[in-house]
């Protein structure tokens, strides 16, 4: 799920024929990408945790990829992901 598609589809076009450059937030994805979460458990103090306490959007921000529907699929892709930094040498 960890997709760029609104960016890619609608944005992207706007800010190249305008010679802008765009600045990536959150380049781990808050902490989804460091590994920390593939097994689908929430660590405590983790900021999925927090978006879980917050509520509301940030809830459902979570919802996407822990929820009890998406936490397979999730822990699934996150870890082919994880094998696919080692395989070409990443962490």
């Amino acid at each position: 799920m960890l997709v760029r598609d609104n960016f890619e589809k609608n944005f992207l076009a706007h800010f190249e024929r305008r010679n802008i450059g765009t600045t990536i937030w959150s380049p781990l994805c808050g902490g989804i990408l460091t590994g920390k979460y593939n097994d689908g458990n929430i660590p405590e103090g983790s900021r999925v945790e927090l978006m879980y306490k917050t509520g509301g959007h940030l809830g459902k921000r979570a919802d996407a990829y822990f929820s009890d529907e998406n936490k397979a699929a999730f822990s699934k892709t996150a870890t082919a992901i994880g094998e696919i930094a080692k395989e070409v040498g990443f962490t």
